[in-house]
């Protein structure tokens, strides 16, 4: 009986957590369709704002209506004056007493979401709501809740779902079944399931709760089995189940419980004027620390950490440790730049340059100090979006780099769109200059493109003395790569910024390099250092 019990046990865990999880997954997947409404319907009418106090003309009310055609779950996009009047409406809907409503702060300034005072059909209204002055602008969005067609067949009629603010109104139940659903009934206090996922935009959450009974259903005939077969096919079973249960650990799984553990690490790749010799600061590499001490690099996992979504966290507590490890000797070195790598999940929302100015305002390291790279293995999500969340990390005083330029999916199209101050070029190009050739067009374009923009260009993954005198001849000023240094570990670093600030030091009159030769060859701190 023992192997018998033990199977029991474990199939009723593992069903539990299943149940959890998909229970998890159902609520989520309700606030993400939702949120994506409320979003769209921010986007829609911070594209109509700026007739916000015109005349209600023709050409304002085919703004406003074709504003709210494009628009999803768009019902009506209108503009009310300080009495609650609609001065000027997409469509001839009465706006109903909008005042009286209760409008809850969004995360974005200027933005509240309220629940309509009139209905759709008797579907759920919420209004997206921008007020500037004593005017306010509001998109009325359709919940058309009846589509959201994914929760599992066996809990349809058992589960229990609503839509609130945060502050505990009820918005809508959440018919997302076939409207045949009976209530949780708690008066007998039945065990349930609950999970609730809130959004991080709008000041509302889903809630889903299924009676634990249900959720355990799909584990009775299997337990049934389990009694019938006892003894040698029990534990057989048991077997069975067991590798079916226990699924080897993820990359994602390894990476989340990595950055739990703090084992995301910088390594710092210095960066050099190869005109003078110069340090002029690095740029932050990741790399995986493990318990057993072990080196992983960034090639192995941050492909998974990006598409996971775990790369904004893993981010974040990046640039916390950079700024305690070497944030007190770049305050007392100005002219030092430290370059960070972000991803297309950082300029989703304007969390990034909140997390930076918070952050980088303690520990030394000025905001002027830091330049932040773009990178292009995935596509930024909105360009809108990206370009305010740029220009938030510029009016910090930060810099902001298009890495591995022309490689990736937005292309040099992102340096005027975006506004960008600076031009990484691909070790993938540099890689073209040998000694068997006499130019390299792409090179020359993308330096001819950065002086044309008047914005900086580093030089990534120099090896070889003809890569460093090609760009040197061709003035440019910034390089980092393996003919200099591998990236360093932080007191690597933090030793060959003291070596290069000593009074000994003379790299900026040095002579220049033979060829193979970095240009700080005549320092020996340098060398040592790195």
């Amino acid at each position: 009986m023992a192997p018998v019990s033990g199977m029991r046990w474990v199939l009723r865990t593992h069903t539990f957590n299943v149940a959890e999880q998909r229970l998890e997954e159902t609520a989520q997947r309700t606030l993400t369709h939702i949120d994506g409404l409320l979003s769209e319907a921010a986007d829609v009418i911070a594209g109509v704002s700026d007739i916000m106090h015109a005349s209600c003309g023709s050409n304002e009310r085919s703004r406003l209506s074709a504003a709210a055609f494009n628009a999803r779950a768009a019902k009506n996009i209108l503009i009310l004056g300080p009495d609650g009047r609609t001065l000027c409406s997409s469509s001839e809907i009465p706006a109903g007493n909008y005042l009286g409503a209760r409008f809850r702060p969004a995360s974005q300034k200027n933005l509240a979401v309220a629940l309509s005072p009139v209905s759709d059909a008797g579907r759920s209204l919420l209004n997206v709501s921008f007020t500037d002055g004593d005017r306010m602008l509001i998109a009325s969005i359709v919940l058309d809740l009846q589509r959201l067609d994914y929760v599992p067949a066996e809990w349809k009629h058992n589960i229990v779902g609503l839509l609130a603010f945060d502050d505990g109104t009820m918005i809508a139940r959440l018919p997302v079944w076939d409207g045949k659903t009976k209530a949780v009934d708690r008066r007998h206090s039945a065990p349930t399931l609950s999970a609730v996922a809130a959004s991080e935009h709008f000041p509302i959450h889903v809630s889903m709760n299924v009676a634990m009974e249900t959720a355990l259903e799909s584990a009775r005939i299997l337990s049934v089995i389990v009694d019938l077969g006892g003894g040698l096919l029990g534990v057989l079973f048991f077997l069975i189940i067991a590798q079916a249960i226990w699924r080897r650990p993820t990359v994602e799984d390894a990476i989340a419980r990595g950055i739990r553990r703090d084992e995301f690490i910088p390594y710092y790749q210095p960066v050099f004027n190869i005109q003078t010799g110069a340090l002029v600061g690095c740029e932050c590499l990741i790399r995986w620390r493990k318990a057993d001490g072990s080196i992983v690099p960034p090639g192995v996992f941050i492909r998974e950490a990006e598409e996971s979504g775990l790369a904004v966290e893993m981010t974040k507590r990046l640039m916390n440790k950079v700024r305690d490890e070497v944030g007190a000797v770049y305050a007392t070195q100005p002219q030092l730049k430290m370059a960070i790598n972000l991803f297309a999940d950082h300029f989703s929302d304007f969390a990034t340059v909140n997390d930076v100015r918070h952050i980088f305002s303690t520990g030394g390291m000025r905001y002027s100090q830091l330049v932040f790279e773009v990178t292009e293995r995935y596509p930024l999500p909105n360009l809108a979006r990206a370009k305010l969340a740029i220009k938030g990390l510029q009016d910090l005083g930060c810099k902001v780099a298009l890495d591995d330029a022309g490689t990736g999916h937005g292309g040099l199209a992102y340096l005027q769109t975006l506004g960008m101050d600076q031009i990484k070029i691909d070790k993938l190009f540099i890689d073209t200059i040998t000694s068997s050739n006499t130019g390299s067009p792409i090179i020359d374009s993308l330096i001819e493109l950065g002086r044309s923009l008047m914005m900086e260009i580093v030089a990534e993954g120099i090896e070889t003395g003809e890569q460093l005198h090609y760009l040197r001849n061709r003035g440019v000023h910034f390089a980092q790569g393996y003919l200099f240094a591998k990236p360093l570990a932080g007191k690597a670093y933090l030793a060959l910024i003291a070596a290069s600030s000593a009074p000994s030091s003379q790299v900026a009159s040095a002579p220049a390099p033979a060829e193979g030769q970095p240009p700080m060859g005549s320092n020996s701190a340098h060398a040592e250092a790195a």
